[in-house]
């Protein structure tokens, strides 16, 4: 298998703009962007759960007692198994 030439000289255009490695700048630049969208992810979790937190100090949140957990999780169960009978095998 060849192996392809490296020429350190070589120089390109990405969008119209001289970039010396091309091959470096669209990783880095999908890097930051990664990046941010990780960031933008974190600041916005961290409002949800700043939000719940605030909510149950103030009483607009309120705990579901133990009860009402065991109801939905049964509920939740009973819709996954009449789900998974009617799929297809």
């Amino acid at each position: 298998m060849p192996i392809p030439t490296f020429e350190p000289l070589q120089t390109a255009t990405l969008a119209g703009r001289f970039v010396a490695r091309p091959d470096r700048s669209v990783a880095l630049k999908a890097a930051h962007e990664a990046a941010q969208e990780s960031a933008d992810y974190d600041r916005w979790f961290d409002a949800k759960v700043q939000a719940s937190i605030n909510g149950l100090k103030d009483g607009t949140n309120r705990i579901l007692s133990q009860h009402e957990v065991d109801e939905r999780r049964a509920a939740v169960r009973t819709k996954l198994e009449a789900m998974r009978l009617v799929q297809p095998a």
